[in-house]
């Protein structure tokens, strides 16, 4: 059995201490919430992924209604370049920053477009993973000529 961790430390040097504790204690991955008015949760893991060997690291949830899927790639593979193929991510609907920007006013009609929204969220990331010229033509996000470097 794997056991994860949630933190939510006050600065990156203090995430990369309790990251590298937690790795020492056995711990699979460290993940971090991505809230509202946090620290961007891509970059609070850069110091864990220099200080550490084999815990694995990624935000809780991050949105294509509050990062386009495109940023969202570009943040996790340029963490995954940085942590020697350890990054993660969970992709949701969006929770308290797309509340506080006002795009989650009525839950129940905008959920087909929020599945919709994250179903080519994970399309596109596995598509950006693949390092090859990439479109995407999905019903909410369209990608023209990506590839990752």
């Amino acid at each position: 059995m794997q056991l994860d961790l949630v933190l939510e430390p006050d600065t990156p040097e203090r995430f990369a201490e309790l990251g590298v504790l937690a790795e020492s204690l056995g711990f699979g991955c460290v993940w971090t919430a991505n809230h509202v008015a946090a620290p961007d949760p891509f970059m609070a893991f850069m110091p864990l992924a220099g200080q550490s060997a084999s815990i694995a690291m990624g935000p809780v949830a991050v949105s294509p209604f509050e990062v386009h899927p495109v940023k969202i790639a570009n943040q996790l593979l340029t963490l995954n370049e940085h942590s020697a193929g350890r990054a993660r991510v969970v992709v949701g609907g969006g929770g308290g920053a797309v509340i506080a920007m006002g795009l989650k006013k009525d839950r129940r009609t905008m959920m087909p477009r929020m599945v919709r929204s994250v179903r080519e969220t994970v399309e596109i990331l596995k598509g950006a993973a693949s390092g090859e010229l990439f479109e995407y033509q999905g019903e909410v996000f369209s990608i023209n000529g990506y590839r990752a470097d």
